[in-house]
């Protein structure tokens, strides 16, 4: 057999390389079918916005048709003693998506989750080595899978929220080897697929698009912080696109796990006015996000900002939450 020289391995890499770029194009090109919609909701931030989570998430149900959720699991808050699991918030969530048809729920679990900030260990893991921490969180991940057994309403897992990202406060580094150690031990107690995600903008997607069945990516275009205030991505949908090609090599499916559907602000939303927040972040910039979502040809779109929508609602301004009823939910 002939032994591969570096040449060899370079036009490998280049062959690859240009076909999915090629598959990156044919997504620009063709006409692309509006993608299925979801949302990401959460409890915690519902009641940061001063609503009523129940209410919030009956409306979109039942208002706005939406019918795939992607729902963080809060550790401290299911944990806040250590040992002892309080499920009513979980519990209530689930029966209520059961008692409809057709509705599909990620759960995310573990340490770091959806929403600031990021990491939501209960105050008595402080006290714990890096060791029986991580023990903590894999006893924490085992019980909410167990308990929630085979409802029929959770059709995927998601481990971590971008566990490799420097991003949020008060995170513990993850490593590669307890990641996979928390993949295994959900793969050991259930058979539901697994999404593992990462930052459309700031990271590679492959690392975790090997470990998943599910590949999810964030997509942003108007972002703060502290370095540099406001700032644009530059990217086009065939970024991402070409991007989601080359993933779909290692995973069997690339979701938008998190489309930027409400303002970016250095401070809490409620600290600004409703006509502030409103011209921060219309309709049409809504919209617009939604088009650029879709023409990136990926299938299915979480947005991020529900409970946004309806806090903007509940004051007077509903255009956002009007202007999502039409979606393909």
């Amino acid at each position: 057999m002939k032994k591969l020289t570096r040449f060899d391995y370079m036009l490998a890499v280049a062959v690859l390389l240009g076909a999915v770029f090629v598959v990156g194009f044919l997504f620009l090109v063709r006409s692309f079918e509006e993608p299925d919609f979801g949302v990401t909701f959460s409890t915690v931030y519902a009641q940061e916005l001063g609503l009523d989570y129940q209410e919030v998430f009956v409306a979109l149900l039942d208002e706005v048709g939406v019918r795939k959720f992607r729902i963080p699991v809060y550790w401290d808050r299911i944990e806040s003693v250590r040992g002892q699991y309080d499920w009513t918030e979980l519990d209530w969530v689930l029966n209520e998506a059961s008692g409809r048809e057709g509705i599909e729920i990620t759960l995310a679990i573990g340490c770091k989750v959806p929403r600031w900030p990021e990491c939501w260990h209960p105050d008595w893991v402080d006290g714990l080595s890096d060791q029986d921490r991580d023990q903590a969180i894999l006893e924490a991940i085992a019980a909410v899978v167990t308990h929630v057994g085979e409802n029929p309403s959770v059709t995927r897992w998601q481990i971590e929220n971008e566990p490799f990202l420097a991003f949020g406060e008060g995170c513990p580094a993850m490593s590669a080897e307890f990641v996979q150690q928390e993949i295994d031990l959900v793969r050991s107690l259930d058979d539901r697929p697994i999404q593992m995600t990462a930052s459309g903008e700031q990271e590679p997607w492959l690392d975790m698009a090997v470990r998943a069945d599910v590949l999810g990516v964030s997509m942003y275009r108007l972002v703060w912080s502290e370095a540099l205030g406001y700032s644009f991505y530059p990217f086009g949908p065939e970024y991402y696109a070409t991007k989601a090609a080359a993933a779909k090599l290692l995973a069997d499916e690339v979701v938008i796990s998190e489309l930027q559907a409400e303002p970016w602000f250095p401070d809490l939303e409620t600290e600004y006015s409703i006509e502030q927040m409103y011209h921060a972040f219309d309709e049409q910039a809504l919209l617009d996000n939604i088009d650029f979502a879709t023409r990136t040809g990926i299938s299915e779109v979480y947005l991020w900002g529900a409970e946004w929508w309806y806090f903007m609602k509940e004051n007077g301004e509903s255009r956002h939450w009007k202007a999502v009823k039409g979606l393909s939910w």
